[in-house]
């Protein structure tokens, strides 16, 4: 494989996104009118820390990401995720993901914005990290948000589901 992108250092979250205090202050004051602001700030703290502990990779990906670095050295591995990025960055940040991929985007993110299944988030990410859509893989579970975009982009997609394991559906389409 050629070399078309070199990798970069790991993204943290974003200084800059949308979450608290505008995003807690519209879920939690209808909930809990009598909350000071802190009161508001520490409790959707809570709520995003639980969810972010809550979740799981799928069996199986963490060691298609070192088979990925071992076999393909030169490609670059993002990760792109739509939602609040409080809430995405938590859950990227508690599985360690940050270090495992080159980058890693949030729709929610004030330098990104773009939710899936938009074409344009595509767009950013070939613009931003230098790819041509022919050279991309993009492997997901919503057939709608992930696999059929990236299908119309141009970019081979390969769907996944939580429901197997993630290694067996995807380590040979990926490593061939």
């Amino acid at each position: 494989m050629e070399n078309l992108l070199k990798p970069t250092k790991s993204v943290g979250q974003p200084t800059s996104c949308w979450m608290v205090p505008a995003l807690a202050v519209k879920l939690l004051l209808p909930v809990f009118p009598h909350y000071a602001p802190k009161d508001i700030d520490a409790t959707f703290q809570r709520m995003v820390d639980g969810w972010a502990k809550a979740q799981r990779l799928f069996d199986g990906v963490d060691e298609l990401v070192g088979a990925l670095r071992n076999t393909h050295e030169s490609c670059k591995l993002g990760i792109l995720t739509n939602g609040p990025s409080a809430f995405q960055w938590a859950v990227m940040n508690e599985l360690g993901l940050p270090a495992l991929f080159d980058f890693c985007h949030a729709s929610g993110d004030a330098d990104f914005g773009i939710r899936k299944p938009s074409q344009e988030a595509l767009e950013l990410i070939e613009r931003r990290y230098g790819v041509a859509p022919q050279r991309c893989l993009f492997t997901g579970d919503s057939w709608k948000n992930d696999i059929e975009p990236a299908q119309k982009r141009g970019w081979q997609a390969v769907q996944v589901s939580p429901s197997t394991s993630f290694r067996a559906q995807t380590m040979q389409l990926i490593l061939r």
